[in-house]
This record gives structure tokens, sequence and C-alpha cells, in this order.
């Protein structure tokens, strides 16, 4: 199978070269991913400067390309011009750090696997909440066992329409209790920025804050907490159809 990989650690990252070392002896991996950190871009993409591509060897055996630009453009670029076929299937990660929730709005992991689904390609975004080499083995294992049930259509999603947010929880992985599909959480963040100075004597602001646990596990947030592995399929419509639905034949807004 193609797998296209791509992150927003950068490929220089050791959860990317672990992740490819262990795909390649099953698949054909191409790997394009940032040159440098990109966590947080969200889904942001390069318009007003060029991309430039570098060849950087991952793993043995493997070559794979670091993009001047941001995980919806490693996708971009590396379907339209670095492969020589499009990929049966994109993994975006394994990113350090969950992106469960609101936080999945604000990943570039998320946002690759995001990107993959506008190709209508299979895509999924998988992220650790700890970075052991035990739960990074067992974040292995459940992907394999995944990917011999995509292989075999025992995935039903639509490609062209929703994405899978895959994330993996820190309690120690013989405690995890399975996988849960789940809704993503809405938990909002309690931001502030702490107000310092550099020796210089300039002014900066420096962001803070937690995110006030849910206690729901129908939510990837929540469940998360709770020990599972949490399965969230993400789609690009936004829409409020409530909403919509309510006021559809209204004339508040049509006229």
């Amino acid at each position: 199978m193609r797998i296209l990989l791509t992150n927003d650690d950068s490929i220089h990252a050791e959860c990317l070269q672990t992740l490819t070392s262990h795909l390649i002896h099953k698949h054909e991996v191409t790997v394009v991913a940032p040159l440098s950190e990109m966590s947080g871009v969200s889904h942001s993409f390069t318009i007003f400067s060029p991309l430039f591509v570098r060849e950087i060897k991952i793993a043995e055996n493997i070559t794979g390309f670091g993009v001047s630009g941001t995980p919806a453009d490693c996708v971009k670029l590396g379907i339209k011009k670095l492969m020589k076929a499009p990929p049966d299937l994109l993994l975006s990660g394994m990113n350090c750090g969950e992106n469960s929730g609101i936080s999945a709005v604000y990943s570039g992991t998320v946002s690759g696997a995001r990107e993959g689904m506008f190709f209508s390609i299979p895509s999924v975004s998988l992220s650790l909440t700890a970075f052991s080499k035990a739960h990074i083995a067992y974040a292995l294992s459940w992907l394999d066992r995944f990917l011999d049930r995509f292989m075999n259509g025992r995935i039903p999603f639509n490609p062209a329409t929703t994405f899978l947010n895959v994330n993996f929880p820190s309690v120690a992985p013989e405690h995890i209790k399975g996988t849960r599909l789940t809704r993503q959480g809405t938990s909002p963040f309690n931001d502030d920025y702490e107000k310092r100075q550099n020796p210089a004597g300039e002014n900066y602001f420096w962001l803070f804050g937690n995110r006030p646990h849910c206690h729901n596990d129908r939510f990837d947030e929540s469940a998360l907490q709770s020990g599972y592995v949490t399965v969230t399929p993400l789609t690009a419509d936004m829409t409020d159809h409530t909403f919509f639905e309510r006021y559809e034949t209204s004339d508040l807004f049509n006229s």
C-alpha cells in the first residue's frame, strides 16, 4: 500500500522517524513533512513565498522530503509533485501531544489529515499523549491492526467527506481500556497571557492555561482521560445544522 506520511513536529521528529521505520517493511512510504516545527499552525498554507524542498534521510534506505511550509503545504505538494502516484492512505503524525477536542482545531497534525480528505484520500491523524517506548510500541501495534482492517475494507468511511482523528492515552499501555469511537469535545481552554520582560527590557507575553475536564466519555477529551484510544470522525463541514434547519425558510435571512 502507498502511504504518504506528514506531521507538524518537523521531518526531524523522532516519532515520525520511528513510524517510517515501522511502516517501510510492509508498505511503500513517502515522507513529506515540514523542515521546522509547525505545531499549532492549524490549516494555514503558503501563498506569498516560495516553497523549498530538501531531501533528508529519515531512516535506513528511505529519504524524505522536507518542505519549508506547513503540513497542509506538505500534503498538497506531496500529492501534486513529489509522489509518482496518489497515496492509498495518508497518515499525519505521530504527534508528540494529544489533539483531542478544541486542540484539533489548532493542530497542524489534524490539518494534515484534513488536507488529505480534500483530495479524497483516506486520511488519519495520530497523536500521542505520552511518548515512552512502551506507549509508542502500543501505538504502532494498534496501527498495524487498523491498517489490516483498512486494507480488508473494514473501516467504512467516505474519504471525500470524512477523516479520522486518533489519540492515544497517557495511562500505561497495560491499563488502556480499549478503543472508543467518540465525538469531538468542545471544552474551551482557560487561556491567559503572562507579561514578561526580556534582558533588553522589552515586554513580551507568554501563553499559559489549561482545559477543564469533560466528564462524558462520548467525547474524545473525556474518553482519552479515562484511558481509551479515541477515534473521532471529522469533516470539513462546519455548518451549524440546527440553526440552518430552524431558519432555512425564515424571512430573517432570506429576502
